[in-house]
């Protein structure tokens, strides 16, 4: 290997260790809306006069999940990416 192909290689590792924190940054955004479930269960035991607020906290959540989800799969995608390029070029340099 020359120094431009460990330049080239420590630079994909760099983005794939970003894509890597990125994405632990979302799982664990995730994790805290997942933890408000049990407030939103109470919250739907309270009373019918309650369940309109239930309801619309159950579809923000639900949507908000939905929405970190995707972006999860979208930066693992990357990440997949970035290591396919990384593997093929390492197979090329060998």
């Amino acid at each position: 290997m020359n120094q431009e192909d460990i330049k080239n290689l420590v630079g994909w590792l760099q983005a794939i260790y970003k894509q890597t924190e990125m994405t632990r940054g979302t799982t664990n955004e995730i994790r805290q809306h997942v933890n408000l479930l049990p407030e939103i269960r109470e919250s739907t035991k309270s009373g019918s006069q309650d369940s309109n607020d239930a309801e619309r906290k159950i579809e923000e959540t639900r949507n908000h999940l939905e929405n970190r989800i995707k972006h999860v799969e979208d930066s693992v995608n990357d990440i997949r990416s970035i290591v396919k390029d990384i593997q093929s070029k390492v197979d090329r340099i060998k």
